[in-house]
């Protein structure tokens, strides 16, 4: 199968293309960004396509691919704001709308669990309520406005409801990644408040075989929950962490510092009996096996 991957040269991209090249798709990278005629990744080389993502410029790109991986959005930070909001919009529909105009019927949106209130855990797909910042409502209004081109124009659009992405390449500033990189470097982790809340992680290649699974399910559409099964309580964070890079010991517990005291925890039966997928990465294994590639690099 011959894929189209946007936003190829973020963390999550490069991933999918190593990945989707691994087993044997024929898979192309685009994005916004002057990269020439390749992304290097891993110490391979990936076929790329530099491209404004605008429906003009990719319908004449579109017409050569089987189906289509729609990555390419902005990121939540600080100051996402209605003015991002409008570009992940607008950014998504006209992938959506190319798709359409080319005849392309299998497509992969990537979405993510801030479309989610902090009621009724484990969230379902079905649910409806109000999510949790701005940028989940810009992935929810993406996500139904792929249910009305499935229902109204007979597309397969499958969107991905990922759990927080561990991984080599994530950019760093997130607990986790912080943990992670002074674990390795064998300093001491900081640990804010009680550690009551917890959090689903999934493991970046596992969300690329998501992804490929919900490729080879070329008839279907829907949303779809991503993540590894059990959540961990942030108090548990730095102690997995260190016991795995070795560190042990090395934490520190700031008791009088605010927390998120929340619980972030998707079902993700659907994905299991309708995609047949499953996630191939504990989160021990997870860090076992960045640690190998960190070690590697």
């Amino acid at each position: 199968m011959k894929v189209l991957v946007t936003g190829a040269a973020g963390f999550v991209g490069k991933w999918v293309l190593k990945i989707a090249s691994e087993e044997g798709y024929d898979v192309v990278g685009l994005d916004i960004q002057e990269l020439g005629d390749h992304i290097y990744f891993d110490n391979n080389y990936f076929k790329y396509i530099k491209s404004s993502c605008q429906i003009d410029d990719l319908v004449k790109i579109l017409p050569e691919f089987e189906g289509v991986v729609h990555l390419a959005a902005i990121r939540p930070t600080g100051d996402f704001g209605i003015n991002e909001y409008i570009k992940n919009i607008k950014l998504a529909s006209d992938v959506i709308e190319a798709c359409r105009l080319t005849s392309i019927n299998n497509l992969v949106l990537i979405s993510s669990r801030s479309v989610y209130s902090n009621k009724d855990i484990p969230w379902k797909e079905e649910k409806l309520n109000i999510p949790l910042n701005l940028y989940g409502e810009s992935k929810l209004a993406v996500d139904m406005l792929a249910e009305f081109y499935s229902e109204k124009y007979g597309m397969n659009i499958k969107s991905l409801r990922l759990a927080q992405v561990l991984g080599v390449g994530e950019k760093s500033g997130y607990l986790l990644n912080t943990f992670i990189n002074r674990a390795f470097k064998k300093e001491t982790l900081k640990l804010f408040g009680k550690g009551k809340g917890e959090r689903q992680y999934i493991y970046v290649k596992d969300v690329a075989y998501a992804i490929l699974a919900a490729l080879e399910h070329k008839n279907i559409k829907g949303i779809f929950n991503i993540g590894i099964e059990e959540t961990i309580k942030n108090s548990e964070l730095g102690l997995i962490i260190n016991r795995i890079f070795d560190n042990e010991g090395n934490l520190e517990q700031e008791i009088n510092m605010p927390e998120d005291i929340n619980i972030y925890k998707m079902d993700i039966t659907k994905a299991k009996d309708v995609l047949e997928w499953k996630p191939r990465f504990t989160f021990e294994e997870a860090l076992k096996d960045i640690k190998k590639i960190m070690e590697n690099k």
